[in-house]
């Protein structure tokens, strides 16, 4: 993080007995390299019209870095656009996917918590009715916390998988390792 600052915590969703689980829940989401990322991807061809992310990812973007990596892949924003971007949704990153031309963005999580719209077991194989439903999908950082990493990891990179293409980070401390992007043509 700019400054060594970290994301604001969230606290634990209440369990069933209703205390808080003792292990707070990892914040995912994009930060300015992350953007910058996407942004590329973006202007590379990538379809983004049906996003699906990985997790509710949070945007972990200031205003005046936002503006800038907007400019730097040739689409100027205004500072409206940008107050829009980081504080619709209470700070999550749909506005900003819209900007980057996602017509629906549908969040896949392991829990209602954070308002996903699909709750799977991703423990198991993909659904029938999720393949091929999306043209992008974004992880955070969402699998590498799955519990059958394997199941999870041949679901998300199968030839009949969730969508055309996978953007991933790897995040570790804070810090951006290596992002990557799969395409994945139907044939």
């Amino acid at each position: 993080m700019p400054g060594g600052r970290r994301p604001p915590t969230r606290p634990a969703p209440p369990s069933e007995g209703g205390q808080q689980e003792s292990n707070a829940r990892q914040i995912i989401g994009i930060d300015r390299n992350y953007a910058d990322f996407l942004l590329g991807a973006r202007n590379g061809g990538v379809d983004l019209r049906q996003t699906a992310t990985l997790g509710r990812l949070n945007l972990f973007v200031d205003h005046r870095s936002l503006d800038a990596v907007f400019r730097e892949h040739g689409d100027p924003v205004t500072d409206d656009d940008v107050r829009a971007m980081r504080t619709a949704a209470g700070g999550y990153s749909e506005a900003f996917l819209r900007r980057l031309g996602a017509q629906e963005t549908t969040c896949v999580d392991a829990s209602e918590y954070e308002g996903a719209s699909l709750v799977p077991d991703m423990n198991l194989p993909i659904g029938d009715d999720l393949k091929r439903r999306f043209s992008a999908v974004i992880d955070g950082g969402t699998l590498e916390h799955i519990f059958n990493f394997p199941v999870a990891q041949r679901g998300r990179m199968s030839g009949a998988s969730l969508a055309r293409t996978i953007m991933r980070a790897r995040l570790t401390r804070c810090r951006l390792l290596a992002m990557s992007s799969s395409q994945h043509i139907a044939r």
